[in-house]
């Protein structure tokens, strides 16, 4: 069975995302996962709306 976590996020502050996406990027990765989208651009299509900035899909 797959499994896709969906994080739904919206950041108070930006200034600390540029410092985090590459310990992230690597948790990802060590762990065996891969995104499938990181996006500001989305549509949530069902479900109770959650307004969020961004999502990310990971495999």
């Amino acid at each position: 069975m797959s499994y896709f976590p969906v994080l739904d996020f919206t950041p108070t502050n930006n200034t600390w995302i540029p410092d985090y996406l590459p310990t992230a990027n690597k948790l990802v990765k060590k762990h065996g996962g891969t995104y499938l989208a990181r996006t500001a651009s989305h549509e949530q299509v069902e479900g109770n709306e959650q307004q969020a900035a961004l999502r990310i899909v990971i495999s």
